[in-house]
């Protein structure tokens, strides 16, 4: 499967692995790292708000 980007560029690996719409990009990509351990099934998003620093 050709992308057409670099998966070494850290943008371009947030973007595959990271976006709800490829999750099954992620899935694979997870279980093929993870080898020999229990198979990953579905992924959820747990990204936490940014909340900007406030010093004082």
């Amino acid at each position: 499967m050709t992308l057409g980007i670099c998966p070494t560029v850290d943008f371009a690996f947030k973007l595959m692995l990271g976006s709800p719409e490829h999750t099954k990009i992620t899935i694979h990509f997870l279980n093929a790292v993870l080898e020999g351990q229990q198979r990953i099934t579905e992924v959820t998003d747990n990204r936490r708000k940014c909340v900007p620093c406030v010093s004082g």
